[in-house]
């Protein structure tokens, strides 16, 4: 997995961020909106982390629905050689492609849960985000004493 960050703003009059990726399967955007009760801790590099990740998000869904589209194809291929009078399951080919089918399994599963958990890690962030400037604001006011 190579992820890259391609192109990266804010634009502060219309509280947007936007993110442009590039990866090995090709390019991704994210954008996210400033809503109006956060204008007062509105941050470029924050709003601009959001758009990354929601591209990454992008990323992820598109790797895993081809990952989906590759297991089903191996899955009718199979069916397919099931229904062969001469199939046998234990040849090395039959062994193969089922070995080849959990494989792919396996990677969506953990693909999913990838995407599960940055979603999840997203959505947390931005939730707190107001405790976060608060707490950071209160710790330098304590240095300031």
């Amino acid at each position: 997995m190579r992820i890259k960050l391609v192109e990266s703003w804010y634009n502060a009059e219309e509280g947007v961020s936007y993110a442009k990726i590039n990866t090995d399967y090709g390019e991704f955007e994210g954008y996210a909106m400033l809503h109006d009760e956060d204008k007062e801790i509105a941050s470029r590099y924050a709003g601009c982390q959001y758009a990354e990740t929601r591209a990454v998000l992008k990323y992820m869904k598109n790797r895993i629905k081809i990952l989906a589209f590759q297991i089903k194809a191996l899955i009718n291929c199979q069916k397919q050689m099931e229904g062969r009078a001469a199939y046998n399951p234990q040849s090395v080919e039959g062994r193969a492609l089922r070995k080849q089918i959990y494989i792919l399994q396996a990677e969506r599963e953990d693909w999913q849960s990838r995407y599960k958990s940055l979603h999840e890690k997203l959505y947390f962030a931005m939730d707190n985000r107001q405790m976060v400037v608060e707490k950071m604001i209160a710790d330098n006011s304590k240095k300031g004493d």
